[in-house]
């Protein structure tokens, strides 16, 4: 009767033993499964920071938080930040990181997706032009303009865009993660409206004319307080 308990008693061991040895070889397949599916999608021509432009040794760096569906994100995009660009990006005194923050609907979610979809196969320059071309055709919020077909028809005339990869990776809502990352840090840091932009420790909200950037970013410790203007930050 012993001798059977003790049988009994090693069977049970081994078996919890090789139950043990099985989860780990499980939880071993599992994160090698991952890992390589991790390194199918990054590959030579995958970012994985925001879309930035600028030099990393500019003195100054701007942190832009906009949505698709802004009518102010859309005048600052098409009137200012050309200026921006050429005179402080290009020459190498500013870096200007692009972040989503998609509240304003269903269409903001989606232009943000295709967004992502196009920087992180094609890179910050396909995604300039992705940007600018959809503040081009922006029409009134929540219209369906920002559906997946509309976006895969004025996609078309960037260069070099695969639209079966775009639609594919739309449907899949393959970057949706990166979005909501985005967004949430910006609530974190005080995001409420857009567009919305960090410069240093300052926070400047609503669609400022280039002057106001130009004296930030030709004199970074100068006080913001007085060109702050939440009032003409828009949640519409």
């Amino acid at each position: 009767m012993i001798m059977k308990k003790q049988i009994k008693s090693k069977i049970n061991i081994i078996t919890l033993i090789i139950l043990i040895v099985g989860i780990l070889l499980l939880l071993f397949a599992l994160g090698f499964y991952t890992m390589e599916r991790l390194n199918s999608q990054v590959g030579e021509n995958t970012f994985l920071e925001d879309p930035t432009f600028g030099s990393e040794d500019a003195d100054v760096t701007i942190i832009y938080y906009f949505d698709y569906q802004c009518k102010w994100c859309q005048k600052f995009d098409l009137e200012t930040f050309p200026i921006l660009k050429q005179e402080y990006i290009d020459t190498g005194k500013l870096k200007f990181i692009f972040k989503d923050f998609a509240f304003l609907g269903k269409d903001s979610q989606t232009l943000a997706l295709a967004a992502e979809c196009i920087y992180r196969k094609y890179g910050s320059e396909k995604f300039l032009e992705y940007h600018l071309l959809t503040y081009q055709n922006q029409h009134q919020k929540g219209s369906g303009w920002g559906s997946k077909e509309n976006i895969l028809t004025y996609s078309k005339s960037i260069d070099g865009i695969d639209l079966g990869y775009l639609d594919s990776c739309i449907i899949n809502n393959t970057y949706l993660a990166e979005i909501v990352d985005d967004t949430y840090s910006g609530t974190l840091a005080g995001v409420s409206s857009t567009p919305t932009f960090f410069i240093g420790d300052k926070k400047i909200s609503g669609a400022q004319p280039y002057s106001v950037f130009r004296e930030l970013i030709e004199t970074p410790d100068a006080d913001a307080g007085n060109i702050v203007s939440e009032s003409i930050s828009t949640l519409r």
